[in-house]
């Protein structure tokens, strides 16, 4: 990774001039609206992600599958996240070139609370079928949380604020994956309907927030 970074800033003929500047001042002291109702949007979608460490001990403990294949199993997550990253991430360039907006990738972004909210009722069944189903579209998810749910940041805010930016994000998102995770696990252990219940809840908060993302930016 470094010797890329090194060789793709050897090439850069110039250094100062990389990026098209935003629609926001690079003055700009407060973070705008958008972005914090963006950071709400991101902490809820996260806050109903399962864990693969749940995913894996579910497996383990309903005796559905060999030790051996949790593992196996949890490669192929990678191998989606790998794969659909690139889908994802092109079809959010894709859209904020068709609608002539910076913001306009964000549209793509609907789909994450949307396949959140089915992962549980997939991975936490007793089928195979349904739990590989599960993890394919756990897979997707995961590509479009390490893409452009943090690629999105970027378009959100000025290059004078972004590295704090960042830094904000990265603490709202490490706080829902612990609180999600620990409140999914409790709720796998006291009843999984209301485990699914709940997941679907949150991500529909979610999708509501989304909904006055998309105003915000129309």
């Amino acid at each position: 990774m470094i010797i890329t970074l090194f060789i793709a800033y050897k090439l850069s003929k110039n250094k100062t001039g990389l990026e098209i500047q935003s629609i926001y001042s690079p003055e700009q002291k407060n973070f705008s609206k958008i972005f914090w109702l963006y950071l709400s949007f991101t902490f809820l979608a996260t806050l109903g992600f399962a864990s693969f460490i749940l995913i894996g001990y579910h497996i383990k403990v309903q005796n559905l599958l060999s030790d051996t294949y949790i593992p196996l199993i949890y490669a192929f997550a990678m191998l989606m996240d790998a794969l659909f990253a690139i889908v994802v991430g092109k079809f959010y360039d894709i859209l904020k070139v068709h609608k002539k907006n910076e913001k306009g990738g964000l549209t793509i972004l609907a789909i994450i609370p949307i396949l959140s909210a089915i992962i549980p009722l997939l991975v936490f069944s007793h089928s195979i079928r349904l739990i590989f189903l599960g993890i394919l579209i756990w897979g997707i998810v995961m590509g479009a949380h390490e893409t452009i749910m943090r690629a999105a940041i970027a378009d959100l805010t000025a290059k004078s604020k972004r590295g704090t930016a960042y830094g904000i994000f990265n603490t709202s998102y490490g706080l829902a994956m612990f609180v999600g995770s620990v409140t999914i696990g409790f709720l796998y252990d006291y009843s999984l309907s209301l485990l699914f219940v709940i997941v679907i809840l949150v991500e529909i908060l979610a999708i509501f927030l989304f909904y006055n993302i998309r105003k915000e930016i129309e």
